[in-house]
């Protein structure tokens, strides 16, 4: 749990290749997930599999929604890279997101990706790029197109920590 006020700078490259940064700063929020299992809804996890298959061969992005611990929404988001080996979440999107959620009991618990043609690990630039250390990562593979595979992770100090997932009707 992180203390109140606390946050974390995010740095991000807009479309014109300029960076600019923000800071986040949050309350205590023990709703967040931690190391250990991620509960997640039988149809988001069929949704973000949908959205990989959708935007293959390119990686697909969005952003997880959850309450009470499970998340139950995922939301497409537009990858800014338009690359088989590269995402980027769009801003305006995220803070759109984040705007819709203000006063409500849900939030942002993490993000996905897809790997149209490798494993459902981590890359290290995955890794290197993972600004949160509350937030949920899920990678989608479709190496095996006929049986995607998704993984979830916590990245803590540049390391990435498998979570399991746990799917919930």
């Amino acid at each position: 749990m992180r203390e109140p006020g606390s946050g974390c700078e995010i740095r991000v490259r807009t479309t014109d290749d300029s960076d600019w940064r923000l800071r986040l700063t949050t309350g205590t929020d023990d709703r967040r997930p931690t190391t250990g299992d991620c509960r997640i809804s039988s149809s988001v996890l069929d949704s973000i599999i949908s959205h990989a298959r959708d935007e293959a061969p390119n990686e697909c992005c969005g952003l997880l929604v959850a309450a009470g611990g499970l998340i139950e929404q995922s939301i497409r988001t537009t990858n800014l890279e338009a690359s088989p080996t590269r995402y980027r979440v769009d801003p305006a999107q995220h803070f759109a997101l984040i705007r819709s959620l203000r006063g409500t009991p849900r939030h942002i618990a993490g993000a996905y990706h897809s790997h149209p043609h490798s494993s459902a690990a981590l890359s290290p630039t995955d890794i290197a790029e993972a600004f949160d250390p509350d937030l949920v990562y899920l990678v989608v593979s479709l190496e095996d197109s006929e049986r995607p595979e998704v993984r979830a992770y916590q990245v803590r100090a540049g390391a990435a920590a498998e979570i399991r997932l746990v799917p919930e009707p």
